[in-house]
């Protein structure tokens, strides 16, 4: 997948320079939390280009090929979409369920986030490192791309650093 690629340059860089360890926990939390945002971004960017290119007509098969957006303008979906109904708790279903509550923070929650039980700090650390990217995810997803890490090890040290 195109949009992995980047993030798998960036750790070999920072694994060669011993800038992280998957051996440790809050490291690992450091970089998927910075790189989550950037990866919805490239998501969104691979969506949008696989919607708009053409595929190809499959050998006698009329009505196959074409561009997926052009055919869901053509030929839309024949009915109403599934709706969950109002009020409707899957968890408390899958509890009633299974005869026992859902673990909602992991076993591992606590070694690797040492705010988990501050979360003013956590909105003021994620504002915080929204700030070092400016907004930009364009400018930031660009970068990657390009090989220039220099704002998203920012990020990551100063996530660190909380």
């Amino acid at each position: 997948m195109r949009v992995l690629i980047y993030f798998r340059r960036l750790l070999n860089y920072m694994i060669e320079r011993d800038m992280i360890s998957k051996y440790d926990p809050q490291q690992v939390h450091a970089f998927s939390s910075i790189a989550q945002p950037l990866s919805q971004y490239g998501l969104e960017l691979l969506k949008a280009a696989w919607n708009e290119h053409g595929v190809s007509a499959r050998k006698g098969c009329p009505g196959t090929g074409g561009v997926p957006n052009a055919r869901m303008r053509r030929s839309p979906h024949p009915g109403p979409q599934v709706t969950v109904p109002p009020g409707f708790d899957g968890v408390a279903e899958f509890e009633a369920e299974r005869g026992e509550p859902v673990r909602r923070v992991p076993a591992a929650a606590p070694s690797l986030e040492p705010l988990l039980d501050q979360p003013a700090e956590r909105v003021r650390r994620a504002a915080a490192i929204a700030q070092l990217f400016e907004g930009d995810m364009c400018a930031a997803w660009s970068e990657l791309v390009a090989g220039s890490y220099g704002r998203f090890l920012c990020a990551y040290y100063r996530f660190l650093e909380w």
